[in-house]
């Protein structure tokens, strides 16, 4: 057997468990709705900020341009999102969501709750705002 290392007790490969670990039980708790993550994030993303073109989105979410351009594809297949052209830049399309779009935020939203109040469950009540302010600032840092 290998010995322990103390990799495990690194911030970053914590960070990237717990990543993965919310990632797949919100993968898991959209299936119903018929959404993904990286879409529930595109469908929030573009609630929040209306009008996002494909590049602007994707540096959001943080995935690559060519992922986004996969998840608005569908999402505009499906009849969630609209993508219409930029005011004045001709090849810019600005995405916004429609009202089923809407409709299937708000279910994504109730689907994820429970996998939310899992995740903030497992924490102590007094180190929850301290853990999320936390993860903003390494967020932040990395981001500059």
């Amino acid at each position: 057997m290998a010995a322990s290392s103390s990799f495990d007790a690194r911030l970053g490969y914590q960070l990237r468990r717990a990543q993965f670990a919310y990632r797949s039980a919100l993968d898991r708790a959209l299936a119903p709705v018929g959404l993904s993550s990286a879409s529930y994030l595109a469908l929030a993303t573009l609630d929040m900020e209306p009008g996002l073109s494909s590049a602007a989105l994707s540096r959001r979410c943080g995935v690559t341009a060519q992922a986004m351009n996969t998840v608005l594809r569908s999402l505009e297949a499906e009849g969630l999102v609209e993508r219409t052209p930029h005011a004045t830049h001709g090849r810019i399309r600005e995405a916004r969501l429609t009202e089923a779009g809407r409709a299937a935020l708000r279910a994504a939203h109730a689907a994820s709750k429970p996998v939310e109040q899992r995740l903030v469950g497992a924490l102590p009540e007094e180190l929850r705002a301290v853990v999320t302010a936390s993860l903003k600032t390494c967020a932040d840092a990395l981001d500059a």
